[in-house]
């Protein structure tokens, strides 16, 4: 899977809130879609990347500081 992006142009501010809150609730297991708005601005991004099947242990130990705390 690749990274993927949509762009809506929406004019309610209120509208985008809700739609990126929505998003956000449903997508909130996969962890992998963003959104994007601004109250100035009539375009609304939504963004999927695709989640790493690979993982290094540097990368471990960057992302995860209890890790750290512990060692």
């Amino acid at each position: 899977m690749k990274n993927e992006q949509m762009v809506l142009k929406i004019k309610s501010h209120a509208l985008k809130r809700t739609l990126a809150k929505e998003i956000a609730i449903k997508y909130k297991e996969s962890a992998n879609v963003f959104t994007e708005f601004k109250k100035d601005n009539d375009f609304f991004n939504v963004k999927k990347w695709a989640k790493r099947v690979y993982s290094t242990p540097q990368t471990q130990a960057k992302t995860n500081p209890e890790d750290k705390a512990a060692g």
